[in-house]
This record gives C-alpha cells, structure tokens and sequence, in this order.
C-alpha cells in the first residue's frame, strides 16, 4: 500500500513537474467598429470597420517548453479574423500565387497569421514556418502605431510595401543571441519549395523573400532598421525609431525606400528600376493616465505625392478594452482608413476601378469610432 502511495506520488510531482515546464497561452484581440468614408472612387459610405485600432481582430496560441540547459522549444499559431463575421483575415498584402497551379499563398485557411516552430538557447533561436517579413515589423516599430494609419502608410513604399503579403509561407527566420543588451539581429529567407494540401509546390524563383533586421537603444531612441527583397521584383529598406522626449509625449520618425527590380511597372506605376522614398512623422501624447492623443503624418515623393494624416483618441477603459475616436484624411488616391486603402491604388495619373480603392488624385475623408478588447 505504501509502495503504491509514493508511486502515485513520484507520479503526480513528475506530470506537475512536465505542466510546470511546458507554458501554453491562448490570447488575441478583438476590433471593430463603426467607420465612415467619403471621397473619389466609390469609397464613401457608413460601415463596420475590423481593425482601425490594431489593424486586425486575431486568436493566437503560442506554447513553450523549457528542455533544460538553457534550450527551449516554441511555436505559434495566430489566427485572422474579421470580428464583423465575414472572412479571414490573413495579413494585407497582395496573394502571391505558385508557378505551377496557381493555389494563393496567402490563402484564408486556419492560422492563416502565422503558424511556426523553433528552438532558441545560447545560439540565439531559429524558427520555421508562415512568419511575419521583419521588414514590416520594423516599419511598425518606427510608427506610433494605429491600424487606421499603419498598413496604408506601407502602402505609400509602392512595390516593397505590402507586395509580399505580412505573413510569408516557407520561411526561416534566425535571430542572433543578445551580444549587446537591448540589440537584436535578425536574418529571414524563404525557400523555393514547400508542400500544401498534400501537394509538392514548386513556387517561382522570383518569389524568393530575404530579408534583415536590427534594432536597439541608441540613447533614448528604440531604432529600428531593416532591409527586403523578392529576387527580381522589389527591394526596399526602412529607418526609424521611437524617442521620449517629455513625459508622457513620445515622438516617432522613419523613411523607406523601395526599388522596382521587376522589368515592368508595378500596379502603383511604379516604373522598372525606379525608386520610391516615403517618411513619417508622429507623437503620442497622455492627456491623463488612460487617454492618449496620437497623430501621424506620412506622405511619399512621386511625381503626383501621396499624403497621409491621422489623428486619433483612445481611452483605456481598463487593462483589456480600449474605446477609440479617429480621423484620417488621404491625398492622391491613398485611402484614408484600413477599410479602403485598396490594393489598386495608383499615383501616375490614372484612375482605380470605381469601388475598388480612392481614385488617383482624389481626397478621401474617414472617421472611425470602435472599441478593441485584447484577452
């Protein structure tokens, strides 16, 4: 009797001892709203927006196992939804689609975010799977960011920007130990092949993603830089960063630059070979411990320049729900909120099918008013 009391024991101590080890977090968030529009290219109109807070409504799951000696293994499942109950909602950015039978790479499956595994310890950690390109990382990091502004000022960097979609297939991602506090280095790249829904996918050359990123302290400045490519059809590279520079006032700036490599113009008129450089200027400020007031301006330097302007109040309700209150105003065919921002926005004089995106060199006007709960 007593031997098979401490053997349940030993039992119960070794699966607390496993639970204790083995760390699984289930979160998300939850955005939506209310958005109206009004401008040039069939864009106005009152409707239910999903994301102008952070850009997005997801579930993730992310899992840990601490394998002793300094080794860890982890993965991470991130799932996109639209919180009005429609579709998926994968990441912005145009579906890359394959050589060979023409399956979209960023299709609207099941963790379609982001769905990845690795390992990290003294070496640093390297991952594998459907990962964010850290180039769009570091643009979100040189921004006060708000998704009402965030992905169309991407959009501003013409064929680098959102080309490639924010969540990339096949890819390999390798961060660097911590060699100077606060540093971080990341290298990222893509494979030719892969599988998909039972199938072999042989995906073109040209759909090669690589990709760097570092940031850290410089003073009080958090910077951030990165550097992107798709062999043959874009490169591009940001600059920026964050910096406190009163109490509770928080000021951002960052430029990017991005080169047609394809040997034809892009959707944005983008000539071949030519060259896109867009900035941005912002700040947030606490108006009290719970309100902040954030604005941002971004523009770029084509011929018929695009500009973007936002400006937005959240109040934290509590440490989970924030209600929120913003305006945006675009310039030239960039749309002034996350809803329509379009994929066929164009700056060469030219007009995007009505309905679809703001027409070229049209002024459009949002406001939006939601609340986004995180869990």
């Amino acid at each position: 009797m007593k031997k098979t009391q401490v053997a349940l024991a030993a039992l119960a101590l070794v699966a607390s001892t496993a639970a204790l080890a083995t760390d699984v977090k289930i979160g998300g968030v939850i955005d939506v709203g209310v958005a109206h529009t009004s401008g040039a290219g069939g864009v106005g109109g009152t409707y239910l927006s999903n994301g102008s807070l952070n850009d997005h409504s997801a579930l993730e799951i992310d899992v840990s196992e601490d394998m002793g000696g300094g080794m860890k293994a982890f993965g991470s499942l991130g799932m996109g939804f639209n919180a009005n109950g429609q579709t998926d909602d994968p990441g912005v950015g145009t579906s890359l689609t394959t050589a060979k039978d023409g399956l979209a790479v960023n299709n609207n499956g099941l963790f379609n975010r982001q769905a990845l595994v690795g390992v990290s310890g003294a070496f640093g950690s390297i991952s594998l799977g459907r990962q964010l390109d850290p180039y769009i990382l570091s643009n979100v990091l040189m921004q006060n960011y708000v998704g009402m502004h965030g992905v169309a000022r991407m959009v501003l960097e013409g064929a680098g920007g959102t080309s490639t979609g924010f969540f990339v297939n096949n890819s390999v991602r390798y961060q660097l130990p911590e060699i100077i506090p606060g540093w971080q280095a990341t290298a990222f790249a893509t494979t030719t092949n892969g599988t998909r829904g039972n199938k072999f996918i042989y995906e073109a050359d040209t759909q090669n993603i690589t990709a760097y990123h570092i940031s850290g302290p410089v003073g009080p400045i958090a910077f951030t830089a990165a550097y992107h490519k798709q062999s043959n059809i874009f490169s591009g590279y940001n600059v920026g960063g964050t910096m406190p520079v009163m109490e509770g006032l928080t000021l951002s700036a960052g430029y990017a630059n991005t080169k047609n490599e394809a040997a034809s113009a892009t959707a944005m008129g983008q000539a071949a070979g030519e060259k896109i450089g867009s900035w941005n200027l912002g700040g947030s400020y606490a108006l009290t411990g719970s309100t902040n007031l954030i604005y941002q301006h971004s523009e770029n330097n084509m011929t018929s320049a695009m500009k973007l302007d936002t400006i937005m109040v959240t109040n934290a309700l509590s440490k989970r729900t924030t209600v929120y209150a913003g305006y945006g105003r675009g310039e030239n065919g960039i749309g002034a909120e996350l809803g329509t921002f379009g994929g066929s926005v164009k700056a060469n004089g030219s007009a995007t099918t009505t309905g679809t995106g703001p027409t070229s060199q049209s002024t459009n006007n949002a406001f939006a008013v939601g609340v986004a709960h995180s869990f």
